[in-house]
């Protein structure tokens, strides 16, 4: 008889944890394969800084509509492809769920945020971190991963994701599938916006994504280290990820391992790529030829179509052509 009055008064007591939980509004957060949904700015910058005693302050510039389990941050001490970088943890940044990233789980979320910066991004996440740069530092730097739900299907079309660091302004800004973002920092190894269409289908691949939810059928870049010069004092560096064009197909990237370091006025950064145009016809039949020290990358367009070609610039074998509807 005494058993039978325990459990009772045990499910009594369990059930008023849980309606408690419920009413306060504090249901826990769902990790994923260690992959903890966290939207405190705070919790982020630690967790990617090397030093923590840079960090002075952090907010977030914008962040979708979230709730507990479709936060667009989280902060993750699992082993994802080569990160953590530094130390047992690293930032999750996405325009759908963080947690996602994690093997075995859709990559189809809309979070419900709309435009901000222009005409065509949405659900935009944007974390703010303020520094205090020490004495004798110049090169400010981090690392970071950027995997797409949109590649390769939507290389060249209005679905034009997107991750951009800038220092101390933030102005980036999108009008129909273009990015403007003059102060954006984040480029690839050739220089290369990190968005779906800067990067095309050599930028990014699927064994580059392996051990995440973005393996086999879509892809990601290699780990890129980011670089900017700085000054001693305050800044401020904004990392920002967001949709183009819709609300679907996620995108993501890894962030860790931020410094600053003393280079001596070396701290190396990679150019911006410049297309050269070198013809545009009224008709739209060919309207851009872009050239690299390691590509020639042609687009034309006609009948509503576009096709990309890709050549190499040290032979004649013509690397993909894709058409895109």
């Amino acid at each position: 008889m005494k058993s039978k009055f325990r459990l009772f008064y045990a499910y009594r007591l369990l059930l008023i944890i849980c309606l408690a939980t419920a009413v306060l509004g504090q249901a826990p957060h769902i990790a994923r394969a260690g992959v903890d949904p966290n939207n405190n700015p705070l919790d982020l910058a630690t967790a990617l800084s090397a030093d923590p005693s840079l960090i002075a302050s952090a907010s977030f510039a914008s962040l979708p509509p979230t709730t507990d389990t479709t936060r667009s941050t989280a902060v993750s001490d699992v082993a994802l492809t080569d990160f953590p970088r530094d130390g047992s943890t690293y930032v999750v940044m996405s325009n759908g769920i963080a947690a996602n990233v994690a093997p075995g789980f859709g990559l189809s979320s809309n979070l419900g945020g709309v435009a901000i910066r222009g005409n065509t991004d949405r659900d935009v996440t944007i974390l703010k971190i303020d520094l205090n740069v020490p004495a004798n530092r110049d090169c400010l730097s981090f690392e970071f991963r950027f995997f797409s739900h949109e590649w390769p299907t939507y290389v060249g079309s209005n679905f034009n994701d997107a991750f951009i660091a800038e220092l101390d302004t933030s102005d980036w800004l999108t009008n129909a599938s273009s990015i403007s973002a003059p102060n954006d920092f984040a480029f690839d190894s050739v220089g290369r916006m990190i968005s779906l269409n800067a990067l095309g289908t050599d930028g990014m691949s699927s064994a580059n994504a392996t051990g995440t939810s973005f393996a086999s059928t879509n892809g990601a870049t290699a780990t890129i280290r980011a670089r900017h010069s700085i000054t001693p004092g305050t800044h401020s560096l904004y990392l920002s990820i967001f949709d183009q064009g819709d609300q679907n197909g996620d995108s993501a990237v890894f962030i860790d391992n931020l410094l600053v370091e003393q280079t001596n006025g070396n701290c190396v950064t990679v150019a911006p790529f410049q297309p050269d145009t070198v013809g545009v016809y009224d008709s739209g039949v060919f309207y851009l030829a872009a050239r690299t020290v390691q590509a020639l990358r042609i687009v034309l367009s006609f009948l509503g179509m576009q096709v990309i070609c890709l050549l190499s610039a040290i032979g004649t074998t013509m690397a993909w052509i894709r058409l895109v509807y």
